[in-house]
Formats: structure tokens, C-alpha cells, sequence
């Protein structure tokens, strides 16, 4: 991986805070996702529509004949803003205005490329395919010096932007025959402990792991599985996925 460790734990943030809109966003990509070897999709995918139609709700307030066009325009808003799901473009990172750029750094032999470049990358090999795309485009638009402050900024914004808009993933198929929920098992093999670790909740875990191809969510379990460290710091480490 060309990401920088170190950088890419410092957004981390996404893990943190009100990012957590992906726990409850689902999307019709149901087919693709029990394709990739998941199951129980179907139902949350239901869910989806009742939310997005909370536009035409709040067009209820006036008369009869309107509040029924405002709830099909509702419908329709809930489709232009769907989830992040497995359809998408896949990223073209040469296709980054700063790709061919390198930034200057004393620890680093020859320089190195800008974070929105290793971002990129990133989701280019981890990530879902409507994350991929919604990614490239919002670091596209990131202008200015690759090398500084503000386009590491901007990264962030992309990442907390992007990464919360991906959908649940569904219940992996577990070897029994039945399904399970892994952020359930991080969750509870990683509580928050006071004056030690802080833990991993089931919606950070979401989070973090929502973005990710369901191939990539199943190798950073394995690999958070084999930790024998700090299990915040564990599974943080193995959301970079080092081949």
C-alpha cells in the first residue's frame, strides 16, 4: 500500500463522531451484495424507501391533492440520494489533477504523493464501487497545493463525507449456515474500558467497515481476529488491509 500509515490513521475521525449515518443506510443493491456471498440484504432494503420518502411527509401540511405530489417527489428524492452501494464507476486515480505530484518529506526518500492521491488509492483497492465514484469525484475537485495543509483538509472532508453515505452491509453467512452481524463481535470483543482502551463501538465499526467490499471487510476481520494488542488500535490498523 502507498498510504501513509500515519496519515491515515489521523483521519480516523470518521470513526469518532456523528459520521455514523451509514449504520442506518441501506440501498437497493441488495442482488449485488448477496451475489458477493452475504445474505439477509432483503429486509433492510425495504427500510430504505420509508426514509427517503420523508420528504413528501413534510409536504403534508397543505392540501390533499398537493401533499400526494410531494410524496412521489419525496420517492424521488430518496433515489437521487441513495446510499453507496456495489454499482458504481470504479476510481481512476491517474485521472487526479495532482496524481503525477510529490510532496516532500525528511522521512520519506523521494518524497511522497499527496494524501488525496493515497486516498484514492485506498478506496480504488478497498473500496464499494458507488464509494469509489463518489470518492474520485470529491477529490477531483480538491485544487490548489497538493502538498499542504488544506488539501489534507479537504481529504478529511472527503472521507467524512463520502464514507458515512455507504450502505449497511447485510449479515455475512456464517459457516454454520446461518448469518451473523461482525460489528456485533467487535463490538462486544472491544468494550470501552476506563483509564485503558476505548474500545470499538458497533456503530464505528459500521462505519468503517460499510465503505469496504465485502472481500475486504472479511479479510480486515481475519486480520483484527489475529490481534494480540490495544483491540481499538488492532482494528484501526487492520482498516488499512496491507497486502
Amino acid at each position: 500500500m502507498r498510504i501513509q500509515v500515519e496519515k491515515f490513521l489521523a483521519l480516523t475521525a470518521l470513526l469518532a463522531g456523528g459520521s455514523m449515518m451509514s449504520v442506518g443506510c441501506v440501498t437497493e443493491d441488495t442482488k449485488t451484495d448477496t451475489d458477493a456471498g452475504v445474505s439477509g440484504g432483503g429486509g433492510t432494503g425495504g427500510g430504505t424507501g420509508g426514509a427517503a420518502g420523508s420528504g413528501g411527509a413534510a409536504g403534508s401540511a397543505g392540501s390533499g391533492g398537493a401533499a400526494g405530489s410531494a410524496g412521489s417527489g419525496g420517492a424521488d428524492g430518496g433515489d437521487a440520494g441513495a446510499c453507496l452501494g456495489d454499482t458504481g464507476v470504479e476510481a481512476d486515480c491517474s485521472t487526479l489533477p495532482y496524481a503525477t505530484t510529490t510532496c516532500g518529506d525528511a522521512g520519506a526518500e523521494g518524497g511522497i504523493a499527496p494524501l488525496g492521491y493515497d486516498m484514492c488509492i485506498y478506496t480504488a483497492g478497498y473500496g464499494r464501487k458507488g464509494v469509489q465514484e463518489k470518492m474520485l469525484s470529491c477529490l477531483k475537485a480538491i485544487s490548489g497545493d497538493a502538498c499542504a495543509s488544506a488539501h489534507d483538509a479537504a481529504v478529511q472532508k472527503c472521507l467524512d463525507d463520502v464514507f458515512p453515505m455507504a450502505c449497511q452491509h447485510p449479515p455475512l453467512a456464517g459457516a454454520d449456515g446461518g448469518t451473523y452481524d461482525p460489528c456485533k463481535d467487535v463490538a462486544e470483543s472491544c468494550p470501552a474500558v476506563d483509564g485503558g482502551t476505548s474500545g470499538v463501538s458497533e456503530a464505528e465499526c459500521n462505519a468503517a467497515l460499510n465503505p469496504l467490499t465485502i472481500d475486504s471487510v472479511k479479510d480486515a476481520l481475519v486480520c483484527y481476529d489475529k490481534g494480540t494488542g490495544d483491540c481499538r488500535q488492532d482494528f484501526e490498523d487492520c482498516l488499512l488491509l496491507p497486502k
